[in-house]
């Protein structure tokens, strides 16, 4: 299957509007640079509904994750998914309707260049940045597919000129949060700056976990009484390498290392509209201990491993993962207008979780399982910017080769008679994905703008399936392969009649494949 997303945009645009003071300059009022064409470019003469943060703003009012940013943005809500899901995002109404972590996001993120589409990734870019941009509507021409419904862009902060030494400590009282940032930053070398930025964080949990399950039904009391316990490391190494005008290298290496105790990303119970008692015909009270309300107390155990034979971590749920990413970033310039560009990305990471099968304390099931997602990306594109001509191009390429695999482990408890594994399975999905765009910009009158242009995508994903009851033997499935095809339009229409005022129309297509 195939989703094919259409959107007609007016915008309007005036320099009073209260991110266009957002900005990553100090001076107010400096105009504010984007690069939601891919070429830098005001964000009042961008034919793109756009909220453009700072690094300035971002560090005054502690935008330290996706939620805050939520705040600023009109039409962008966030949710979190269970486990490897992660962050739930739609724009404008427009967002994920699966619960399946290998289903691309309607929103897409893109970190210094590199095109992630799984909720879990949304984690990974918030430290250190540079500058937000969130765009909305279809973005299919310049940020590719899985984008129908937006783009979060983010840029982290390149080494600066001078030598920097930053150092920041903080404390959460709620969540008994510790927090330490270090970046040391500035020029080595003649045309060689480099930055590191590192980040520490240690919580206690904002949740009081008061759940105290009926013994002998395959639940403990939980070891920890706040949830969830957590640490996370995240450490960004950046290159800028300029040896001449005609030539710069920027290099992004990003490591994040996150683990949380006592909590697998589970839920609270918050509505008991049939009460607490149990349920014939087994009349087991499963939520004797809930108070079914919205609060800092949730009820929740630990499994007895006693009850679930073989299961990790001695019975307590957690969440624990990393993620390796990075993009090196190369520009060709030719001559004053003409530079190629291309953009090399990697990405890997890894999750596993051991999570309640509801959210009670007493239950009968152990979700145990893990993702792992692992891409390579290459983007080609050649850009004109002829200051004195009409006539203005950009032409481009791009390939992207990943896989991901999902582990699903159900285990049963053995309370209630249940075999101490339910389901076993591998999920291997294969990608495949080449696509070929360009856009034409003719300046009518120095004030009247035209654009247009098309991408155009083929993707092939496989999927295969493992047995893990059978020594993980493959399985046949029905359809073992998706292939999609598709040719995604952009025109647009910006009258700029004065530096501070811009109005355009445009019109849009957005392409996202299906998956498994």
């Amino acid at each position: 299957m195939k989703y094919r997303y259409l959107l007609a945009t007016c915008g309007l645009a005036l320099l009073t509007a209260p991110h266009a003071q957002a900005q990553s300059a100090e001076e107010a009022g400096s105009e504010i640079i984007v690069t939601a064409r891919k070429r830098t470019e005001s964000i009042l003469k961008v034919p793109v509904v756009a909220t453009a943060i700072g690094q300035e703003e971002l560090e005054r009012h502690q935008l330290n994750d996706l939620q805050s940013i939520a705040t600023r943005v009109p039409g962008l809500t966030l949710g979190e998914g269970v486990g490897t899901v992660g962050l739930q995002v739609s724009m404008r109404g427009i967002g994920p309707t699966s619960q399946t972590a290998t289903v691309d996001q309607s929103v897409s993120l893109n970190i210094d260049g590199l095109a992630l589409s799984q909720g879990f990734a949304f984690s990974a870019g918030m430290f250190d940045v540079g500058q937000i941009e969130v765009l909305k509507g279809p973005q299919a021409l310049f940020f590719g597919k899985n984008s129908p419904a937006g783009v979060i862009s983010l840029r982290s902060a390149d080494p600066t000129d001078e030598f920097e030494l930053t150092a920041r400590a903080g404390y959460e009282i709620e969540a008994r949060e510790k927090v330490g940032e270090l970046v040391v930053s500035g020029p080595v070398a003649p045309g060689l700056k480099l930055r590191l930025a590192t980040r520490y964080s240690d919580s206690d949990g904002f949740f009081r976990n008061t759940g105290s399950p009926i013994p002998n039904l395959g639940s403990l009391p939980p070891k920890h009484r706040r949830l969830g316990p957590s640490h996370e490391w995240i450490v960004r190494g950046t290159a800028l390498f300029e040896p001449s005008s005609s030539y710069t290298a920027r290099l992004k290496l990003n490591y994040v290392d996150f683990r949380m105790v006592g909590s697998g990303g589970d839920g609270q119970v918050t509505y008991c509209p049939d009460g607490r008692g149990g349920v014939a015909p087994i009349n087991v009270p499963f939520l004797q201990d809930s108070d079914c309300k919205l609060d800092r107390n949730t009820q929740l155990g630990d499994f007895d491993p006693a009850f679930y034979p073989g299961i990790r971590n001695n019975g307590v749920p957690f969440a624990d993962s990393f993620q390796l990413f990075g993009t090196l970033e190369q520009d060709f310039r030719f001559s004053d207008g003409l530079t190629l560009t291309s953009v090399t990305g990697g990405y890997r990471m890894r999750q596993d979780n051991l999570i309640r099968g509801d959210g009670s304390s007493t239950t009968v099931f152990a979700a145990d399982y893990g993702f792992r997602n692992k891409q390579f990306t290459q983007e080609l594109r050649l850009t004109s910017d002829f200051v004195n001509a009409p006539l203005n191009f950009m032409v481009g390429g791009f390939y992207q080769r990943g896989r991901m695999e999902v582990t699903n482990g159900l285990r049963g408890n053995g309370a209630f008679g249940l075999p101490p594994l339910l389901q076993s399975a591998l999920h291997k999905v294969d990608i495949d994905s080449i696509s070929a765009f360009g856009q034409l910009i003719w300046k009518i009158t120095p004030k009247v703008e035209l654009a247009g242009g098309a991408r155009w995508t083929r993707e092939t994903r496989e999927h295969r399936e493992f047995d893990g009851f059978n020594n993980y033997a493959p399985v046949p499935l029905l359809v073992p392969k998706l292939r999609a095809s598709n040719i995604s339009p952009e025109a647009s229409l910006t009258y700029t009649p004065t530096d501070d005022l811009t109005v355009f129309g445009s019109y849009k297509q957005g392409f996202k494949s299906g998956s498994f």
